[in-house]
């Protein structure tokens, strides 16, 4: 046994001898050069942290990239104020709306940008970005939001931006009815009284609703050119809108020489034999119209023989009108 334990401990002495060595040696000449190697490489530095290649900062926006890249991208670039691609992401955020509208938490999202950034604060350019989504973004939030919105701006630029947004059939026309006949008759602007009312020519909204700001727009504007545009949309909504008949009726029976083509521009569609009958006593007071009163006489006849015979029904007698 002694013959075993006398080599470990020689072997155990030279090993704790040489680690003294190697420490005194890595504090002494070599350690101090280690050190002030490190000290003046570290002078001039940023002691700012260095992010790693690769690694990027967070994205600090209520929606994720993965959840709708569109909407998140659009609210970094009103987050930054940078809006040099704010159209092309809002862009994107239309297309994909109907994406949007099935989500609530992106559609509270958008709301809460549009409410942040165009309504709170008020910044022109933000607004002139953000307002037009609301004509696509038909939540009960946004449609009360326009009609709030309306009543507080004073530029028409923005308003006539609202009132497009309003006569959308999923948010309110019967809203926007009387602010396009106020902009219809009453803007300064050429292009907004004409755009105030081909928002609700161009809609799919019912007749009776276009019929209405038509007639409106009739008994109120002193321009002719507009009168006869709103006449000729009264006559072209007519074969499905009760008022819009009414009022032609009632204008046939004082009417103007000048007015009568537009009056009897679908009159053949729905009109009955008494309207014919009187239409052709009219022939007698226009003689430069008394053809065209007695072809549309006709016209209306038979229509409504076309009609009886598709039905299979005798012909109709006359109604009263």
């Amino acid at each position: 046994m002694a013959r075993y334990l006398l080599p470990l401990l020689v072997f155990s002495a030279i090993a704790a001898v040489l680690v003294i060595w190697v420490r005194s040696n890595d504090s002494g000449e070599g350690g101090s050069k280690r050190n002030l190697d490190q000290t003046s490489n570290s002078k001039g530095r940023d002691d700012k942290p260095v992010t790693p290649v690769g690694i990027t900062k967070r994205r600090d926006t209520p929606t994720s990239l993965r959840r709708h890249k569109w909407l998140s991208e659009l609210e970094r670039v009103l987050a930054s104020g940078n809006l040099s691609r704010a159209d092309w992401f809002r862009s994107k955020v239309t297309e994909s709306m109907d994406e949007i509208l099935a989500d609530k938490t992106l559609a509270n999202n958008l709301f809460n940008a549009i409410k942040k950034y165009a309504i709170e604060d008020r910044d022109e350019k933000y607004r002139k970005l953000l307002l037009p989504i609301l004509r696509v973004f038909t939540t009960p939030e946004a449609t009360t939001l326009i009609e709030q919105e309306y009543y507080r701006v004073s530029d028409d630029n923005e308003r006539i931006v609202l009132l497009d947004a309003m006569s959308v059939s999923k948010h309110n026309p019967e809203i926007a009815a009387p602010w396009a006949v106020d902009m219809a008759v009453h803007a300064e602007d050429p292009n907004h009284r004409d755009l105030a009312f081909q928002f609700f020519k161009v809609q799919n909204l019912r007749a009776d609703t276009v019929t209405e700001v038509a007639v409106q727009i009739y008994e109120s504007s002193s321009r002719p050119d507009q009168r006869m545009d709103a006449l000729s949309e009264i006559s072209r909504r007519a074969p499905e809108s009760k008022d819009g008949r009414k009022f032609i009726r009632d204008r046939l029976r004082n009417p103007q020489e000048n007015e009568l083509t537009w009056l009897l521009g679908t009159i053949e569609a729905w009109g009955t034999e008494k309207d014919a009958i009187y239409l052709e006593s009219l022939a007698g007071q226009f003689p430069a119209m008394t053809e065209a009163l007695k072809e549309q006489a006709e016209r209306i006849r038979m229509h409504r023989r076309q009609r009886a015979a598709e039905a299979g029904k005798p012909q109709l007698p006359p109604k009263d009108r």
